[in-house]
C-alpha cells in the first residue's frame, strides 16, 4: 500500500503544478475562468462552410433597395442669342424625381464574411460595399412646363426655337439636383442603416445571434454625369 502511494506522488505533484500554473495564467491574463483560458490557448477559427452559406443567402438579394426620397423642384432655363442678345427664350419646369439608394450585394465575396463559433453561439462579421444611388426616376405624371416666354425678332435672331432642347435640359437638371438634395439629406447613410437592419434579420433567421455589419470605406457612386450641363441654365 505504501509502495502504491509513493508511486502516485509524482502524478499528484504534477497535477497540482498544472492547476497552480493555470491559476497563475488566469490571473496574469485577467480571465474570468478556466474555460476562457482554454479559449485563449485554442482560439476559434473562421468556418469557411458558414461563410459560404451566408453568401448564398445574401447574394440573391442583388441590388438591395433600402431608402428612397422624392423631390419636386422648379427649374428655370433661359437662353439668349442674336445681336446684343436681342432674342431670348425662357421656361419654368416643375421637376419631380424619386431617388432610390441601397447596397449592391452582388459585390460581396466570402472574404467579406467572417464567422466564429464558441460552441454556444456563432458570431458573424460582414463587410458590405458602401451604399450607392441605384435608381433615379421622374414622376412624369406631375412633371410639367408651367411657363414659356420668348422674343424672336427675325432681323436679329439666327435660328428657330430652342424650347425642345431647353426642356430636355430642364429634365436632366431636375434629375441632377434631386440626387444632390438626396445626398445632402443623408440618403446613403440611411440606406446603410436600413441595410444593417435587414441583413441582421436575415442572419438571425439563419441561426446567428452575434452580428456585426460594417461598410467598406471605398469611393461612393459619383453624382449624375450631366451635372456640368446643368450650369448652362439660370436658376
Amino acid at each position: 500500500m505504501k509502495q502504491v502511494m509513493k508511486s502516485a506522488y509524482p502524478v499528484l505533484i504534477l497535477a497540482a503544478l498544472v492547476v497552480i500554473g493555470a491559476i497563475v495564467l488566469i490571473n496574469m491574463l485577467k480571465l474570468p475562468s478556466l474555460g476562457d483560458l482554454i479559449s485563449k490557448i485554442f482560439p476559434n477559427k473562421t468556418t469557411v462552410e458558414d461563410s459560404h452559406v451566408i453568401l448564398e443567402a445574401v447574394r440573391p438579394l442583388g441590388n438591395l433597395e433600402t431608402q428612397e426620397m422624392s423631390f419636386a423642384r422648379q427649374i428655370k432655363i433661359h437662353h439668349d442669342e442674336g445681336l446684343a442678345n436681342a432674342c431670348f427664350e425662357s421656361l419654368i419646369y416643375i421637376s419631380t424625381y424619386t431617388i432610390t439608394a441601397g447596397i449592391n450585394l452582388n459585390q460581396i465575396a466570402e472574404s467579406n464574411i467572417l464567422v466564429s463559433n464558441d460552441g454556444s453561439s456563432k458570431t458573424v462579421t460582414m463587410t458590405l460595399p458602401p451604399a450607392e444611388i441605384l435608381r433615379r426616376e421622374e414622376d412624369s405624371a406631375h412633371a410639367d412646363t408651367i411657363q414659356e416666354t420668348s422674343l424672336k425678332l427675325p432681323i436679329f435672331c439666327d435660328g428657330g426655337s430652342h424650347m425642345p432642347s431647353m426642356t430636355t435640359l430642364a429634365v436632366t437638371c431636375g434629375k441632377y439636383y434631386s440626387e444632390v438634395d438626396a445626398r445632402e439629406q443623408g440618403i446613403l447613410k440611411r440606406a446603410q442603416d436600413e441595410a444593417t437592419i435587414q441583413i441582421s434579420k436575415l442572419l438571425n433567421k439563419l441561426g446567428y445571434s452575434n452580428i456585426t455589419i460594417e461598410f467598406d470605406q471605398g469611393t461612393q457612386s459619383p453624382v449624375a454625369p450631366e451635372s456640368e450641363n446643368c450650369q448652362k441654365g439660370e436658376w
